[in-house]
């Protein structure tokens, strides 16, 4: 059975709260992971990678757009920035997953109060391998469709770069090249 596949039957077993359907994902992509080992040749590591990240763009698009699961995944996130630090993701197949995962989480935004953003801003002050943050910002500014949002940010952004707002941590250079 593919990992595709089985992660279907993970969501559709035991308990279906949400907090069960979370916990589930979680433990399916954290046990994923550990199958892109080095024993293998380029390609099969490379096929391993694509498997990984199509398992993991199916589980998160598979959950409700609400607070709770756009907080999973942002937890998800900061947990797979850290990992991609222990796999070579030259070809930046990984890192397309972490990306997909950030696009769940706009959708949430889409919908949601600019005052929903401060949920955003614990995650775009936090120490990062692969600079996360602005991999956050940049997916909102890119994908979201909500103009209340995507102001409210570019409100935040400013106030970063002229008062040094500690809720971003992320390099000034990348704000500038964002607000452009």
């Amino acid at each position: 059975q593919t990992e595709v596949g089985e992660s279907k039957r993970v969501l559709s077993g035991g308990n279906n709260t949400v907090e069960d359907k979370l916990d589930r994902i979680g433990k399916k992509i954290r046990s994923a992971i550990n199958s892109l080992n080095y024993n293998y040749d380029y390609w099969d590591y490379v096929r391993r990678q694509e498997d990984f990240t199509d398992l993991v763009i199916s589980l998160v698009r598979s959950l409700p757009i609400n607070r709770e699961s756009t907080e999973f995944l942002l937890d998800l996130a900061v947990w797979f920035d850290k990992k991609l630090s222990e796999y070579d993701d030259s070809d930046g197949i990984l890192q397309e997953g972490l990306y997909q995962v950030l696009v769940q989480v706009v959708k949430y935004f889409d919908s949601a109060d600019p005052d929903c953003l401060s949920m955003l801003y614990d995650f775009t002050s936090r120490d990062s391998e692969f600079d996360l943050p602005s991999r956050i910002v940049e997916a909102v500014l890119s994908e979201t469709t909500n103009i209340g949002i995507r102001n409210a940010l570019f409100d935040k952004l400013e106030n970063y770069l002229e008062k040094d707002d500690k809720d971003f941590s992320f390099n000034p250079s990348i704000a500038l090249m964002l607000l452009t």
